[in-house]
């Protein structure tokens, strides 16, 4: 190996090349025996808005692809090869990490522009040869650039490029094999965006619509399945009486002590209702069920009097008249007599009601069936 090569280490502008050696007699500049050398060469000429300035970085970044080899000797015999697509972009994804370094905030807006539109221009002429070659000679043609076969060989046994996939195609054809080009789509500031990018692009952002869809999707089915649960659970709750018999004798002691002296109740009668109460005759032998206010639990619905008003406090409680006789047949039930004018606290499935008898100050479930409205009477 020559003592004039050096191995390029921790480059920040040619990083896909760290550990390969280069000629610094390639190099457009003299005294660049470093690593760190040819990046300041390369960031040196930031500040040039000169077409100089544009080929230097092109010749830089072109001995960054292609001067560069990883091997136990350093190519000395090298001259600027041709400028294939492969290499433009090579070369625009080194120029764009030269413009976006640390080392150039300084690089003005026009001038960063100016140096990618000229790039550009040079690149889509490689692309659009059928030879991928720009002003490249007979020799650059068939050697990819350098100045001999060897010199080529050692390259491409290296590196993929265009150019070498060319040189295989010619020498097992021996016709020239146009190879399939990518475009460059370049934006200033942000680097290569090539077409299978621009794909990938499109397949991410529909993975993300369709990952919001199945996501709304899942939400709308698991309100509605929730609301429809809940709906069945309230029908189911409405239309069952299960739990009929035992909501209504959950107002009262139970059972109650039926021998006559037991029934006969002293009357409790509202101070606010006057004249509201009448005597009745009670019959040794009759069962009938009286239960008293101090019988009932502290939890039960307790109604309050007003003269000829009520204040509902159960939404929905209302006054009604008896249109039958009711004689008691469990320790539950009240007695009705025809006329009286009764208050209904609560009604069940069953057709059976929680009521207040207030003619004679008694409480305890009837059927509904023998009252109606007091316009009805």
């Amino acid at each position: 190996m020559s003592t004039d090569c050096f191995e390029i280490k921790n480059s920040s502008i040619c990083k896909n090349f760290n550990n390969h050696f280069l000629d610094p007699k390639s190099l457009p500049t003299a005294n660049v025996t470093s690593t760190t050398l040819f990046d300041n060469d390369i960031v040196s000429q930031s500040s040039d808005s000169s077409l100089n300035f544009i080929n230097r970085v092109l010749l830089s970044a072109a001995l960054c692809s292609f001067n560069v080899f990883k091997s136990d000797s350093c190519q000395q015999n090298l001259r600027l090869p041709q400028l294939c697509s492969d290499t433009c972009n090579i070369f625009l994804k080194n120029l764009n990490e030269t413009l976006l370094s640390t080392d150039c905030e300084n690089v003005n807006t026009v001038n960063r522009n100016f140096a990618f539109n000229a790039i550009k221009v040079a690149c889509d002429g490689a692309n659009s040869n059928s030879n991928c070659v720009v002003a490249a000679n007979d020799d650059d043609k068939n050697n990819c650039g350098f100045i001999n076969v060897e010199l080529s060989t050692s390259f491409c046994t290296k590196n993929n490029d265009n150019c070498c996939l060319l040189k295989s195609n010619d020498t097992n054809t021996s016709t020239s094999t146009s190879v399939k080009k990518t475009p460059i789509v370049l934006t200033p500031g942000i680097g290569i965006q090539s077409e299978g990018q621009n794909l990938t692009k499109i397949y991410v952002i529909f993975g993300i619509i369709g990952f919001l869809l199945l996501l709304v999707l899942f939400i709308f089915l698991f309100c509605f399945f929730k609301s429809r649960k809940y709906k069945l659970k309230n029908t189911n709750n409405i239309f069952s009486n299960k739990d009929s018999k035992r909501n209504r004798n959950s107002y009262f002691k139970g059972p109650v002590n039926l021998k006559s002296e037991n029934l006969i109740e002293k009357k409790q009668q509202n101070p606010n209702i006057s004249n509201r109460s009448r005597d009745i005759g009670v019959n040794e032998n009759t069962s009938l069920n009286r239960i008293t206010e101090s019988e009932i639990p502290s939890t039960v619905y307790n109604a309050d009097y007003i003269l000829n008003e009520y204040i509902d406090h159960n939404h929905g409680n209302q006054f009604l008249i008896a249109i039958h006789d009711f004689i008691p047949r469990s320790a539950d039930e009240v007695e009705l007599s025809k006329g009286d004018k009764i208050l209904v606290i609560e009604r069940y499935d069953d057709d059976f009601g929680l009521v207040e008898n207030t003619t004679t100050n008694l409480r305890g479930v009837c059927p509904l069936t023998f009252l109606t409205e007091e316009n009805y009477v």
